[in-house]
């Protein structure tokens, strides 16, 4: 194995909407391996298949010159924010259909197992 990527679901939530989509966490490629577009591939095939499956979106925590690369954007510009502190321009999301965060506002929730809220 040389990398290593993973989709948990959160959700989205404000006063009248809760909407479940998905974290990328963790996304690892072994240090030899990096630089030759795993990361990227492994990106695709789960943007893919969270697509096939239903979900909305997906959120990372992550560098911003990386991750924009393959169309994450900062939360904030969706009018969503996270329920810890992050520096937002490090808090991305990505819809992954067309207009998929258009009716979704409010703060995303990670599940407990990550101990975050």
């Amino acid at each position: 194995m040389i990398g290593h990527a993973l989709l948990s679901e959160i959700t989205i939530c404000d006063q009248e909407l809760t909407v479940t989509a998905l974290v990328l966490a963790p996304l690892a490629v072994l240090p030899e391996y990096q630089h030759q577009g795993v990361g990227g591939r492994l990106i695709a095939y789960l943007e893919q298949a969270a697509r096939q499956a239903g979900y909305p979106a997906i959120s990372i925590i992550g560098d911003p010159a990386y991750y924009s690369r393959f169309g994450y954007q900062p939360a904030s510009n969706y009018g969503i924010k996270v329920s810890f502190t992050v520096p937002a321009a490090y808090y991305l999301l990505k819809p992954l259909v067309n207009d998929g965060l258009s009716t979704v506002k409010g703060t995303i929730y990670y599940q407990a197992a990550f101990g975050l809220n």
